[in-house]
């Protein structure tokens, strides 16, 4: 999984490239118009989008047009709005609970759902795995089928997405803090320099090699799960 990652990373750098700069943009956006920034976000967004189906694409060795990819995209922002919806009401579920139950102050209440948040969005990416390949690939593509289906192999994937998650969020944090000289005032800078720049462009290659991994998972788990007939193509693949 990690040589087809490479390879398909390596097949499409310049579209890497590319959105890499987006977000890039996004972050200096951030630092200087709160307005841009959320332009940018939601720019990014179906870029990383794109993205994903590039690679369900790549790895399924699907060849199609770019009415296609516009639509399989679109399907791929859908579904991703779902589920950040979705942890999202649960989070403030939860804050709403424990806030009534007076069990700790507001701050801390908010940090606590902010935790719940990224465990509940992460367990639903990891359970629905399967969701966007088969929106892409077009067969199987309800969420209780993706969900069903990704019951089947949970904890094994949790644990190594969960883990790769982590080592790559080092790397992230890693490069922030030695682009600030190894110093926790980066995080109340409102502007960035050279080095932040170089960090932020770095941290986003990162994402995008966390995001590429995560698919080439998943995609390989919908074809072996749902019993996808891919032919040889599959093999010379993987």
């Amino acid at each position: 999984m990690f040589s087809t990652s490479a390879d398909i990373i390596r097949s499409n750098f310049l579209l890497l490239l590319l959105l890499v700069l987006m977000g890039v943009g996004t972050d200096i956006a951030a630092a200087y118009s709160p307005a841009a920034m959320w332009v940018m976000t939601g720019v990014n967004f179906v870029g990383v989008s794109f993205w994903q189906v590039k690679v369900v694409q790549a790895v399924l060795s699907e060849t199609r047009g770019a009415r296609w990819q516009v639509r399989a995209t679109i399907i791929v922002v859908l579904k991703g709005i779902a589920v950040f919806l979705f942890s999202l009401l649960c989070a403030t579920v939860f804050l709403v609970a424990i806030r009534m139950a007076h069990i700790v102050d507001y701050l801390t209440a908010l940090r606590i759902a902010a935790l719940f948040f990224t465990a509940v969005y992460f367990l639903l990416l990891v359970v629905s795995r399967t969701w966007v390949p088969a929106g892409v690939h077009g067969q199987h593509g309800t969420l209780k089928r993706a969900i069903r289906t990704g019951l089947k192999r949970f904890v094994p994937c949790l644990l190594f997405l969960g883990f790769m998650g982590l080592v790559f969020l080092a790397l992230i944090f890693l490069a922030i803090f030695a682009a600030a000289g190894f110093s926790f005032e980066v995080l109340g800078r409102e502007k960035l320099d050279a080095a932040e720049v170089a960090a932020s462009v770095f941290r986003n290659l990162v994402s995008y090699g966390f995001i590429t991994l995560w698919m080439v998972v998943s995609t390989r788990d919908y074809v072996a799960l749902e019993e996808v007939d891919m032919g040889e193509k599959l093999l010379a693949v993987f």
